[in-house]
């Protein structure tokens, strides 16, 4: 994903495709000693910070780490550290910013306590680190880190700048480092024992964007309703395997709507216009979905934008109080297939993007104004295998 762009989310380790946490993301590691668990991972090049009494702690002396998937080079994230008052030559804790191997290239910031290395002088180091030189110096900030001192550090990466603070005040370090495209692990290193991360939250950068609407499914099946703050205002929705799961179609369509003869449609009223939603989508026996956005109150009477998704086409559809919808932009794409897509779609004012699967498929300027703030999947029950089609972990947040 380029630079700049949304940040979408924290990905599954093991399943590269799949996110797990819309962004914001924060995590206070309250919860029961022992690995981490997802969506941290544990970097191939060093063994697993584990929480230890509600905090990430290594066990000996010796490099331990976990880390992060995300799809965006730009972020903002601030975490609590405290410094081993064991330790008087190491670096204790450290992080690994655009990296997915251990070698990199990559950029690792560490905050040292004294250390003899370095002629006894504290401070904080950005390193831009690769297999073929080692680490460099890019900056170092002299700044009085002392053994068993707490800190809240902030790193705000965005574009060819790292921004670097400390509790609360302004960057004390401005570095240009250059991008690395395709990289997108974030790992936290700690490396003796009696030093500790904690309160750990990222957002996109520049972005105070928080979740408005979120929506897992997860209750009792049902062939009825879909539950919720969902309304099915065609067709009758349902419940399955903790999945929203369309079950029939009202039949004919309205004089409105000539492309389908039977629709299943449910809203739920996000409360804006713009922002970005988020869900996942499991293919069965037809490979289409159709989701609206910034949608009339019931997807026909008002002004209404469609994403539609095919076996090998994306596209967007607009309609202005009339007849039908009108054809904006599409995009090919061989991704659909049966199985499990997360699709993105970002709204602000006329501009909207798609991602498949994380991949930017379409950029498109939208015709019309928009004043609808409803969202929701509208699926063609007139298509073979219809009903095997599932939405779900159904995401909204503000830009």
């Amino acid at each position: 994903m380029p630079a700049g762009a949304a940040l979408m989310g924290v990905f599954d380790s093991t399943n590269p495709g799949a996110k797990i946490q819309p962004l914001p993301f924060s995590d206070a590691f309250g919860r029961s000693d022992g690995p981490a668990g997802q969506p941290w991972y544990v970097p191939d090049c060093s063994p697993q910070l584990q929480i230890v009494s509600g905090k990430l702690a290594p066990s000996a002396v010796r490099n331990e780490s976990v880390g992060l998937l995300i799809d965006n080079d730009d972020f903002d994230v601030t975490f609590d550290v405290t410094y081993s008052a064991a330790d008087s030559n190491r670096d204790d804790v450290q992080l690994a910013f655009r990296t997915d191997a251990c070698w990199g290239p990559e950029y690792y910031l560490w905050a040292t306590e004294p250390n003899v290395s370095l002629g006894g002088t504290t401070g904080v180091t950005l390193y831009r680190h690769s297999a073929a030189s080692g680490f460099v110096a890019v900056s170092f900030v002299s700044l009085g880190i002392v053994e068993g001192s707490s800190h809240t550090m902030r790193v705000h990466v965005h574009g060819t700048t790292c921004d670097v603070h400390i509790d609360g005040g302004p960057p004390f370090m401005t570095a240009t480092i250059d991008a690395l495209p395709g990289q997108r692990g974030l790992h936290f290193i700690a490396n003796h024992p009696g030093s500790t991360i904690d309160n750990v939250n990222l957002t996109v950068s520049g972005s105070t964007g928080t979740l408005v609407f979120s929506d897992d499914f997860t209750r009792t099946d049902s062939s009825t309703s879909a539950g919720g703050s969902w309304t099915t205002v065609r067709g009758v929705a349902g419940i399955a395997s903790d999945q929203y799961k369309p079950v029939s179609g009202t039949s004919p369509a309205p004089a409105s709507d000539p492309d389908s003869s039977a629709e299943c449609i449910s809203l739920v009223d996000v409360g804006q216009v713009d922002g970005q939603v988020q869900f996942d989508f499991t293919a069965g026996g037809s490979s289409q979905l159709d989701f609206f956005l910034a949608a009339s109150s019931d997807g026909y009477t008002g002004v209404d934008v469609i994403c539609s998704i095919a076996a090998s086409t994306i596209y967007v559809f607009e309609r202005a109080n009339g007849p039908g919808f009108t054809l904006n932009t599409s995009a090919a794409q061989s991704g659909m297939s049966i199985g499990t897509h997360t699709i993105t779609i970002i709204k602000n004012g006329s501009n909207l993007k798609v991602y498949f699967d994380a991949t930017l498929k379409i950029t498109a300027t939208l015709a019309h104004t928009y004043t609808g703030t409803r969202i929701g999947p509208r699926v063609n029950c007139s298509l073979a295998g219809f009903g095997g089609g599932r939405y779900d972990n159904v995401n909204v947040s503000t830009l």
